[in-house]
């Protein structure tokens, strides 16, 4: 199909300057401080299946606490080869993420016009969900540029007939499918659209000149639900409580639907999702002309799966992130919807090339201005819990109840020790360390320290293994994670951490109430970092503070 936006079709090298431009801001924020980021929340779920089960026990189950299948059996590899690493988790993700950026602009161009692209281009780079989920070892990355790749190849299968389209259409969906469930409806949604095309066509006396016949259809379905018989059945059969836990708990409200839709759209400010839903309205029939089928089958897949969420009803998709995640395959269309529609206001006001530029950039900005994902972009301080619930939660930080939760956590006047013009920069190994980031206040000491501040695991020392931390002998060698058992071996190598701080307790107050909470690491470890590294640096009712370059006389 032509170009729909002809005035501003030229290529040439001011729009390869931009192409390149847009790329390496995508891919310069998805990869700042990539490499130091924490293992956080659900990320541990796999982590937990490597260490605890076996290859049988992960293919056989969805597991009470949500995993992917497939990505849990490379994670499995992984450690029992190299070793698991936040980098090996998060690679599959990190490199969906890039190639989106790269090959769905590429779609857009020759469709659409090269200042669509641009601009969707643009908005694809700053998208605080996109930026989230191309760094955190969950599957929606990898279902962000798949799902529409199968459903590309199933309409190609649809016009020419051509094997190898069904073959690639018919692996991508199983394999989508058992990487995560709701990705189900989306990519098995083309059939029923099939099927619903070919009816309408014998009805009007239509010539069905390119539809698969009946038998070809059915065929093809036979070899899908095959594939989803070896792949996605044993889960269901073995443990199917597993999924029935997780169904039937929550539905979505109006007050959800809106707050995914600042996610998608990438802002914080009702006037700014506004206008980019008016522009999303305004570019939608330019898309859906120019997408023909393929769009009809998005459009239609998207239905699909949100029909699924109200009827599966899972659990916690009244928050706003999860309702977004399960549907974020809408995300790209809506941000492909708001480029078009730019592109076609300025051409119907007949605007400068200079103006389309500066409009667009000033949209690409609106999430680096009015979300949490400015806070992350840090090019002088650490930030390594960019994916804590304290910035993802919800675009919107006023709605956000991590923030007051953690807020509310009395703070140890030791962290005032511990900051970097007092200091200068230095590692803090921090503990206890809760893996339910809503839980746990890290982020905030490395907020107002502005050091680098790494869980650490006290087990073989002061304690036993506990869920998330790093189960010793497993196979799992996280980067930013510290094992205090380093310190007390004689032929391991310290870590590079200049303070120990740990938490005695934690003084809460909710409604009205004050909740205390003793942690038991530190009666248990207390007698043993003081023999190990010498008195405290600090110590109040809160926080004690050890400085692992210090050295009882006897031990020097």
């Amino acid at each position: 199909m032509a170009n729909s936006d002809k005035p501003w079709a030229a290529g040439g090298t001011r729009a390869i300057f931009w192409a390149l431009a847009c790329l390496a801001l995508g891919i310069g924020l998805r990869l700042h401080q990539f490499f130091d980021q924490v293992l956080i929340d659900d990320e541990w779920h796999a982590v937990h299946q490597v260490m605890l089960s076996d290859v049988k026990t992960i293919v056989t189950s969805f597991g009470l606490a949500d995993y992917s299948i497939p990505l849990t059996l490379y994670y499995k590899l992984l450690a029992e080869t190299i070793g698991l690493s936040e980098f090996g988790m998060r690679l599959p993700m990190l490199a969906a993420g890039v190639a989106l950026l790269v090959f769905f602009p590429l779609w857009v161009r020759p469709r659409l016009g090269v200042a669509t692209a641009l601009v969707f281009m643009a908005l694809l780079a700053t998208s605080p969900l996109l930026f989230y989920y191309s760094r955190i070892a969950r599957p929606y990355g990898l279902s962000l540029i798949l799902a529409p790749i199968a459903v590309w190849w199933f309409c190609r299968w649809w016009e020419t007939k051509r094997t190898h389209f069904f073959t690639g259409y018919a692996l991508l969906s199983v394999a989508l499918t058992w990487l995560h469930l709701l990705n189900a409806p989306f990519v098995f949604a083309p059939f029923v659209w099939a099927g619903f095309a070919k009816l309408s066509q014998q009805r009007s006396a239509a010539a069905p000149t390119d539809a698969p016949s009946w038998t070809a259809l059915i065929k093809a379905a036979a070899v899908c639900l095959a594939g989803l018989a070896i792949f996605v059945l044993p889960p269901f059969v073995v443990a199917p409580q597993a999924l029935a836990e997780k169904t039937g708990a929550h539905l979505p409200t109006v007050k959800t639907i809106v707050g995914a839709a600042h996610q998608w759209f990438g802002t914080a400010s009702r006037p700014l999702l506004a206008l980019l839903f008016l522009l999303a309205a305004y570019g939608a029939p330019r898309v859906l002309r120019a997408s023909g089928r393929f769009g009809q089958m998005i459009v239609f897949g998207l239905l699909c799966t949100f029909g699924a969420v109200l009827l599966l009803q899972p659990a916690w998709v009244i928050h706003a992130l999860t309702f977004a995640r399960y549907l974020i395959l809408l995300l790209p269309v809506a941000l492909l919807c708001c480029a078009a529609g730019v592109v076609r206001l300025a051409e119907n006001a007949a605007v400068p090339r200079a103006f389309l530029i500066v409009f667009g950039i000033v949209l690409a900005a609106i999430p680096m201005a009015t979300t949490p994902l400015a806070e992350l972009v840090s090019f002088f301080n650490p930030r390594q819990y960019s994916n804590h619930s304290y910035y993802h939660f919800d675009v919107r930080a006023s709605k956000n109840p991590t923030r007051p939760m953690l807020h509310a956590f009395n703070q140890s006047a030791g962290w005032e020790k511990l900051d970097r013009r007092a200091v200068g920069p230095a590692s803090v190994g921090f503990f206890p360390w809760e893996l339910e980031s809503y839980y746990d206040d890290h982020v905030i000491h490395q907020i107002f320290s502005n050091q680098t501040l790494l869980p650490v695991s006290t087990e073989g020392v002061c304690s036993d293994w506990k869920a998330g931390h790093p189960k010793l002998g497993s196979g799992v060698k996280l980067q930013n994670f510290v094992q205090l058992k380093q310190w007390f071996e004689p032929a391991a190598v310290p870590p590079p951490v200049r303070f120990l701080a740990m938490r005695k307790s934690v003084v809460v107050g909710a409604s009205g109430q004050c909740m205390h909470k003793i942690f038991d690491e530190w009666p248990r470890c207390n007698g043993k970092l003081t023999a190990r590294f010498g008195p405290a640096l600090y110590e109040d009712e809160l926080l004690v503070i050890f400085d692992t370059q210090n050295r009882p006389k006897e031990t020097r």
